[in-house]
């Protein structure tokens, strides 16, 4: 049983994931930090540095996030290049051996 049997890569799908992480990273890079928005309601005390202090995490979190989904994206995109890479090389062998085995070739 042949291995290529068993590998099935739709590089078409993986160049849309890594444009789909793209979008969905470029929206947390640019979602608004509304806390600061509500400082007049909530006023000061316990509420408004508990409130702080969750924003403040969200947005150390925001950016391991989004570093995350950045390196998802470009690995998806280099799968994608790699696989076609490997296809137009695998292609390539087999029409050199075409020609070799007097084939047709191109």
């Amino acid at each position: 049983m042949a291995v290529a049997d068993h590998i099935a890569v739709s590089t078409t799908e993986l160049r849309d994931i890594s444009r789909s992480v793209a979008k969905l990273k470029t929206h947390f890079e640019h979602a608004k930090d509304l806390v600061d928005s509500y400082d007049a309601e909530i006023g000061s005390g316990e509420v408004a540095d508990a409130l702080d202090a969750f924003a403040d995490d969200w947005k150390k979190k925001r950016k391991v996030l989004c570093d995350g989904l950045e390196f998802l994206g470009r690995t998806a995109e280099e799968a994608a290049k790699a696989y076609d890479g490997l296809d137009q090389h695998l292609a390539d062998a087999l029409l050199k051996s075409q020609d070799g085995k007097g084939g047709s070739g191109r």
